[in-house]
């Protein structure tokens, strides 16, 4: 679903392209475009990131952020600043057909260089890394929803949807404990004939190694209370949920949020 002219209108579903798309950068190149790298790009998008191009193959820290830095707000340099996530928002639309949350996202490594890109609906304004730097976490915009939330496994150039992202009012709502990406959770519930759903919160983990997702904490349905009119829809509160592994229960999320009263929301008022 690449085009190959300039883009006349948005798409308005949601589409996902693989985050390892090498070979497949020749066919985003408009006819007689000029490329001036190894994955095929237009020379234009190139040119933009030939600093951070030049200083990650140069292996030089302090001139990869800041060129970084400088190439678009939407990024996420990991803890050791040898890798870099960059979203480039609309810049290059006419390379790309994307709907109105979607842009290209272009991954560097230190002393490697811009190594490749895809399309994806991405906010790294709040990313998470795991201890090693090999899995970020970002949220991605989801319109009349909650955001959603995706970890991405840079050596592999996966990434894996894990479902809504819960709301938090200060603080990350996601966060990794060891191999485990730990984060509060949203659940759809369906309203009643005149009502929008209901969203309600849970704490979930995920374990990058296995693949797998343990429930942690879960609604306790009994204990809701209702706020009539409001976009939060009422609360309930967290209590544990079966077969929580010892190694979590002392995840911080998982103690912050035990036995408490978490917000419910509705979207769509």
């Amino acid at each position: 679903m690449l085009r190959l002219s300039a883009r006349a209108t948005l798409l308005l579903f949601f589409f996902w392209l693989p985050f390892n798309a090498v070979a497949a950068g020749a066919a985003l190149i408009p006819s007689g475009a000029a490329t001036d790298d190894d994955l095929g790009l237009p020379a234009l998008v190139y040119d933009y990131f030939r600093a951070a191009e030049e200083a990650a193959r140069q292996g030089d820290a302090a001139a990869f952020r800041e060129a970084v830095a400088a190439a678009g707000g939407n990024y996420a340099v990991s803890p050791d600043g040898r890798k870099a996530l960059v979203g480039t928002g609309d810049r290059f639309d006419e390379y790309w057909e994307a709907d109105m949350w979607e842009e290209p996202v272009f991954y560097f490594e230190l002393g490697r260089g811009l190594l490749r890109y895809g399309i994806k609906r991405a906010s790294f304004h709040n990313a998470a890394w795991s201890a090693e730097a090999r899995y970020c976490a970002f949220s991605a915009t989801t319109e009349g929803q909650p955001a959603s939330l995706y970890v991405t496994d840079t050596e592999a150039g996966e990434d894996v949807a894990l479902g809504h992202l819960g709301w938090r009012e200060s603080g990350a709502s996601f966060v990794f404990e060891g191999r485990y990406l730990v984060w509060l959770s949203y659940e759809e519930r369906p309203g009643g004939p005149e009502a929008p759903p209901l969203w309600i919160p849970g704490l979930r983990a995920y374990d990058v190694e296995a693949g797998k997702t343990v429930e942690l904490l879960k609604a306790d349905m009994a204990t809701f209370e209702n706020y009539p009119g409001s976009q939060f829809g009422g609360r309930v509160k967290l209590v544990p949920a079966a077969g929580v592994p010892q190694e979590l229960k002392t995840a911080n999320l998982y103690n912050e949020y035990n036995g408490v009263y978490i917000d419910c929301r509705v979207f769509g008022m």
